[in-house]
């Protein structure tokens, strides 16, 4: 069980963003803390202000950008589990 403030798992630069790529097992979700980020998907692109969730479907395209000035904060859930590792094996810095 999990308690007390949690830091949110990803963070980005202000203009970072993923290219379009999709997931063949996982589906995923972003809740977005602080900042904006604008979402792309075949049907759809918005624009996420904090308190925003997006569900991104595995096997839908799907690409994302810092929008603005500022950086952003979000969680990240990936499920089913597993692809925290991908994280682990290739971020810059420990998470």
């Amino acid at each position: 069980m999990l308690s007390g403030p949690r830091e949110p798992l990803g963070r980005a630069p202000a203009s970072f963003g993923v290219v379009r790529h999709l997931h063949h097992r996982e589906d995923e979700v972003l809740h977005l803390v602080e900042g904006q980020i604008a979402v792309w998907m075949p049907d759809r692109c918005l624009t996420m202000t904090p308190g925003d969730l997006v569900f991104l479907p595995k096997e839908v395209e799907h690409a994302w950008r810092a929008y603005g000035e500022k950086s952003v904060r979000m969680n990240v859930t990936v499920s089913p589990g597993g692809f925290e590792h991908f994280f682990f094996r290739n971020a810059p810095d420990p998470i």
